[in-house]
């Protein structure tokens, strides 16, 4: 196997009712997790409080999800200074051409 899956606004597994397949996408999820556990690397992404309620839902999630960073929110101002500023950068060349690196073989 071998990857990373990103969930995206995650905790909306968890928001479904009696006939929505939320619950067992997470039971699936962390059944999943722990028999690959050293192959996949999981990112769940969303807001801070509905994302401590997905992490609630399930006992296996909190360890599984540990350390729970939180990232600064990014405001539409600096958001296009940065853009702005990636844009000046020289492209990054493709993993074969740079200096200094090996290449498969």
């Amino acid at each position: 196997m071998g990857g990373t899956l990103l969930i995206d606004e995650a905790y909306s597994l968890a928001r479904g009712g009696e006939n929505d397949f939320g619950r067992e996408a997470i039971d699936t999820l962390v059944k999943f997790m722990e028999d690959h556990r050293d192959d996949l690397a999981v990112v769940v992404a969303g807001y801070p409080t509905e994302m401590r309620e997905l992490i609630d839902t399930n006992p296996g999630l909190d360890s599984r999800f540990a350390p729970h960073p939180r990232l600064p929110r990014l405001h539409h101002r600096r958001a296009r200074r940065d853009l702005r500023a990636d844009r000046r950068q020289p492209p990054v060349p493709p993993v074969g051409e740079r200096r200094g690196t090996v290449s498969e073989t």
